[in-house]
């Protein structure tokens, strides 16, 4: 009777420790990956290339647009398109009374799409009228930020020193569209990513371009505003919110701030960092099922030593990946999400957010900075190794 009761009491105290999932890493050196696909493909940057890896071949050069010098990978679908931006050669195109109008560029940082079958085409960007602002629209930059598996992408561009950010989907046939704009700030929003139905999200709101407004969901719909974390705010000036993620069940993540902006008149500018990067107000990681819960941002908290936190991807599963810290950093020019600085954490519904630190060994030397990205249960993020940047890739140990 002792040793049965010493044995169940073994059992309860391993329990916790044998149900933690547990990872192997990879190191991809100085490459930084941003996006992985379901068959392990990396997209990702290195010396100013867009690269992709993958264990059968290493890193890809992508290279450049012809004429162009610089290029970076943001995202990768499972046929193995990779988008971001790249300089070179780009057309404006006019939308709305100035369809069909364009003026053509001779260098443009604009957005971008790779295959292995055509390499690397500029998708260039649109305008109001091309004709009209003529050369000054060569100074716009466009940013394609998410692909679908049938070939949709979508992203924004930036016109007029960050005035108006305009969200943008490329269609597989070469066409694209203005994404809808929130009613009371238009001409400020951004799409992140879009999932396999054609679903669309970003933010959008006065002065997206700082990353104030709300985080927004376009479908078959229309525009949706998300809300936030704090609570009803429908003049867009007391919270902020971006969506930075969508998987095909609809899911949705990415951050909120939590307490009201009452510091200035500028919509959540003291999101911005001060102070070394400490925010004024700090934000959260949120999930977002609007198929239950009267579709409420879930707010995913904090790691224990920590303000703030960002989701940047969620699996078909619903698990995901972001980053939490105590500093900001802002990506500028604007077209990517912010960053948290601070330690890599996963989170699940049955599990809550764990530091990815504590599922790997500690006598490797890593420390994990940020996750980018999951897809089945692998993740990929940046950190350092004995001290250098190096990208990671973590795969689960059976």
């Amino acid at each position: 009777m002792r040793r049965f009761a010493l044995y169940v009491m073994l059992i309860s105290f391993a329990a916790p420790v044998a149900s933690a999932q547990r990872y192997a890493i990879t190191d991809l050196g100085a490459f930084t990956p941003t996006a992985i696909n379901t068959q392990g493909r990396i997209a990702g940057n290195l010396d100013g290339h867009a690269y992709v890896w993958s264990q059968s071949k290493g890193l890809e050069n992508l290279g450049t647009l012809v004429g162009g010098k610089a290029s970076s990978a943001a995202a990768i679908n499972d046929a193995g398109t990779v988008v971001g931006m790249a300089d070179g050669p780009a057309t404006v195109y006019g939308v709305a009374s100035a369809a069909g109008l364009e003026w053509n560029c001779s260098d443009m940082n604009q957005a971008m799409m790779w295959t292995r079958t055509q390499g690397m085409v500029g998708l260039g960007a649109v305008g109001i009228d091309p004709t009209v602002y003529g050369e000054s629209w060569c100074l716009m930059i466009s940013y394609a930020n998410g692909v679908n598996l049938t070939g949709q992408v979508v992203g924004n561009d930036d016109f007029s020193e960050d005035t108006y950010l305009d969200g943008i989907l490329w269609t597989k046939s070469g066409g694209m569209a203005l994404l809808p704009f929130a009613p009371l700030n238009p001409y400020n929003n951004r799409a992140d990513s879009i999932n396999d139905s054609g679903s669309k999200v970003g933010i959008a709101g006065c002065c997206a371009v700082l990353e104030a407004g709300h985080a927004a969901l376009w479908n078959s719909e229309g525009l949706s505003d998300l809300g936030t974390l704090g609570g009803p705010d429908p003049e867009d000036d007391l919270y902020c919110s971006e969506a930075n993620s969508i998987n095909d069940s609809g899911q949705i993540v990415g951050w909120s701030t939590v307490t009201p902006d009452t510091y200035d008149t500028f919509p959540c500018g003291d999101i911005a960092t001060a102070n070394g990067g400490v925010p004024v107000l700090p934000v959260h990681a949120f999930v977002l099922d609007r198929s239950g819960a009267g579709g409420a941002m879930q707010d995913l908290g904090t790691l224990a030593e920590y303000s703030s936190s960002q989701a940047y991807k969620i699996n078909s599963a619903g698990a995901v990946v972001g980053s939490s810290g105590n500093t900001l950093e802002w990506v500028y020019p604007p077209g990517r999400p912010m960053l948290v600085g601070g330690h890599a954490f996963v989170w699940t519904a049955a599990g809550g957010m764990k530091d990815l630190n504590n599922l790997i060994s500690s006598r490797l030397g890593w420390v994990l900075n940020t996750a980018t990205d999951i897809k089945g249960g692998q993740i990929i993020g940046s950190g350092t190794l004995h001290g250098q940047v190096r990208g990671f890739l973590l795969t689960p140990i059976r």
